[in-house]
């Protein structure tokens, strides 16, 4: 189980670099919806800090439930 983890997080660190990049191609929908709106300048600040937020919470669950509850 903790490899799995390990794996889920290396693969969170992938995701947030690609979108620092922005390199969407792991994200179908996502690069459909840039395609469409090829006029919009992407921003990928509000979608890596999601990535972060998750990755930080899988590294460190009792941290984030500490916050989660106060």
């Amino acid at each position: 189980m903790i490899s799995d983890i390990k794996a889920f997080i290396k693969k969170l660190e992938f995701w947030e670099q690609n979108l620092i990049d922005g390199d969407t191609r792991h994200f179908p929908v996502f690069s459909k919806s840039i395609f469409l709106s090829p006029l919009e300048l992407y921003d990928s600040k509000c979608h890596v800090e999601i990535v972060s937020n998750l990755k930080d919470n899988v590294k460190n669950p009792k941290t984030s439930l500490r916050q989660k509850w106060k």
